[in-house]
């Protein structure tokens, strides 16, 4: 019985340490949550690098000319007009020409010919080898007809007054060699072989040569969290 009486304390004092550990061991683990919770650094770094995202300047300068070409060459794309001749066209005469250089061929001796009217004139006395031939183009203002006249309508012209001839029909192979040796001799300028509208490339200029990225980087400074940690025991 005696045994048991001192027992008892012992047994006592075991709880009671037990409890007191339990009881420390709770608080430290509360006083670490609380720390942590106040922790200004425990959470998602308030400082992570803004740079490191996405680069808002990622690719700004990306190549406005790297778009289709607006200086594409209008004309290279195919030609609307060299499609293939359809069978179900109707022609404008009935002998077609298809060979260009020999209607140019049949202007040439057309131009000189001064039995086409009646005054003994032909093109060639007021045109010399296709000379004084005005470049621009048709239709256009003619002085002498005091009118805006097409090419067919001036050569027409040239038949009725100073040739004193019959106007040639608008689809007659003579016409069609006329209107060839004066679009031949006018110099007309081919829409083509103009000065390029894109010689100065408008992309030659780099937007972007001054870099919107290159000021001093807003990420470079002294990193806020670098300091001691305030948050540090």
């Amino acid at each position: 019985m005696r045994s048991i009486g001192k027992i008892a304390p012992i047994a006592l004092m075991v709880t009671v340490l037990v409890v007191a550990a339990f009881i420390f061991s709770t608080s430290i683990v509360s006083v670490a949550q609380a720390e942590q919770t106040n922790n200004p650094c425990s959470f998602k770094n308030p400082c992570s690098n803004p740079c490191a995202m996405k680069n808002p300047c990622a690719n700004p300068c990306s190549n406005p000319c790297a778009t289709q070409n607006p200086c594409a060459n209008p004309c290279a794309v195919k030609n609307p007009c060299s499609m293939k001749d359809s069978s179900g066209n109707s022609p404008i005469r009935k002998w077609r020409l298809t060979d260009y250089e020999s209607v140019l061929d049949r202007g040439e001796r057309l131009w000189v010919d001064s039995t086409l009217g009646k005054s003994g004139s032909s093109c060639s006395t007021c045109h010399p080898g296709g000379a004084l031939l005005n470049a621009k183009p048709y239709p256009k203002y003619i002085k002498m007809a005091n009118d805006i006249l097409t090419l067919d309508q001036m050569i027409n012209f040239c038949m009725i007054n100073p040739m004193a001839g019959r106007p040639l029909k608008w689809n007659s192979q003579k016409m069609t060699g006329l209107a060839a040796y004066v679009a031949n001799h006018s110099g007309h300028a081919n829409p083509c072989s103009m000065k390029n509208p894109c010689a100065v490339n408008p992309c030659s200029a780099n937007p972007c040569s001054v870099n919107p990225c290159g000021a001093s980087n807003p990420c470079s400074m002294k990193n806020p969290c670098s300091f001691k940690n305030p948050c540090g025991r």
